[in-house]
């Protein structure tokens, strides 16, 4: 696996299917027993579809910001509580280093 096949990957499972999953359970009538989830229900159902839309590209964008700063610790362009550790990512399957551009190949990829 290489770079680009690692944050493609990432983006997918966590950005893509999780954006999915908040979709179809905030539109979704099933029972929630967390308080959040519900309040969060409850909003959601009061805003205009457009707002709907609004609220959730938030959403994305949360998500993109958090992975692609997650990306820049193992990257080393941002640190850990200022902590100037040096990461290695390394793919078991071929041994490739696969950190280094995560950060920016996710944010070509959001381009």
């Amino acid at each position: 696996m290489n770079a680009l096949e690692f944050v493609t990957a990432i983006k997918r499972e966590v950005i893509d299917n999780g954006m999915q999953g908040y979709e179809n359970t905030l539109g979704n009538e099933t029972a929630a027993t967390d308080p959040l989830w519900i309040a969060t229900r409850k909003l959601y159902s009061s805003l205009s579809s457009s707002d709907q839309s609004t609220l959730l590209q938030f959403v994305r964008l949360v998500q993109v910001d958090t992975l692609s700063h997650i990306f820049g610790i193992l990257d080393g362009s941002s640190y850990l509580n200022e902590m100037r550790e040096s990461f290695q990512l390394i793919s078991e399957s071929d041994g490739e280093t696969l950190n280094g551009d995560l950060q920016d190949l996710l944010l070509e990829m959001e381009e």
